[in-house]
């Protein structure tokens, strides 16, 4: 199989600042994560309370396999497990549903959307351990969440979110390490 990060960043490259909700990218390419000339990859930007999520426009059916579900990535050396991947289907509807296994020809009608969240793998050492200014700027690079800094690493952010409160973050970690989490 092709790489599909290569083709959407194919995408982003070649259409930089003409990209909108609703626009549909078709990529055979194989130079452009592509793995053979008669492959299509699909790129189509759509969010819903900023995850990107995909919505159907005709009949299909998807294929799909949520890993990470029944044996995560482990840790190493006191880092914890790592995240499965997800796939919801018709997010912030009366029929929002997570699918945690394999799918095979699952039919989609037009107008159905669908979201997946990529998994991420163990970590390595004691998040508790882990320098507070690499935390702070992995959150300025979007790759962690202020609230994902508290919660993972017990880094506690100023109020804008672009500075470590020192001594809030001290008490946060002293405190999980008094309780063992």
């Amino acid at each position: 199989m092709g790489e599909m990060k290569f083709s959407v960043q194919a995408v982003l490259d070649t259409f930089e600042g003409d990209i909108n909700d609703g626009d549909i990218f078709l990529v055979n390419d194989p130079y452009h994560g592509g793995s053979h000339i008669p492959d299509l990859t699909m790129v189509m930007p759509v969010s819903y309370h900023g995850e990107v999520i995909k919505q159907t426009h005709v009949p299909m059916w998807l294929n799909f396999l949520a890993i990470g579900r029944r044996w995560p990535v482990k840790g190493i050396a006191g880092g914890g497990d790592g995240s499965p991947n997800r796939w919801v289907f018709d997010p912030g509807t009366a029929h929002e549903r997570e699918e945690t296994g394999l799918g095979y020809l699952v039919p989609l009608e037009p107008e159905h959307r669908w979201a997946f969240q990529l998994g991420g793998g163990g970590g390595w050492g004691d998040p508790l351990e882990r320098d507070p200014g690499a935390v702070l700027d992995d959150v300025l690079d979007g790759y962690v969440s202020a609230e994902g800094a508290r919660h993972d690493y017990g880094v506690v952010l100023t109020a804008d979110g672009c500075a470590i409160d020192q001594e809030e973050t001290e008490a946060e970690r002293a405190r999980r390490k008094e309780k063992g989490t």
